[in-house]
């Protein structure tokens, strides 16, 4: 029963799905997977994929903005 509240993809299927390597950011996707799943439910694959895609599109672009500006308390890379 426990398994029908996890991610309905692995890490495995998220990297091959994003084109992205073993790290944080694969961790972060299960996480969103995860929320979705007990949130929404089990949605069918092509849905799933589309939606982890349309989040990672998303965090992509907002890690990239927080680049621009600083981060802890460092100067903009601009400069």
């Amino acid at each position: 029963e426990l398994d029908a509240l996890g991610p309905q993809l692995d890490g495995g299927e998220v990297m091959a799905l994003l084109g992205m390597g073993p790290g944080p950011q694969v961790g972060a996707a299960l996480e969103f997977l995860a929320e979705l799943r007990i949130v929404e439910g089990r949605l069918p694959r092509l849905e799933l994929e589309r939606r982890l895609r349309a989040w990672w599109a998303e965090t992509d672009r907002a890690a990239a903005g927080a680049g621009s500006d600083g981060e802890a308390g460092q100067p903009p890379t601009s400069w």
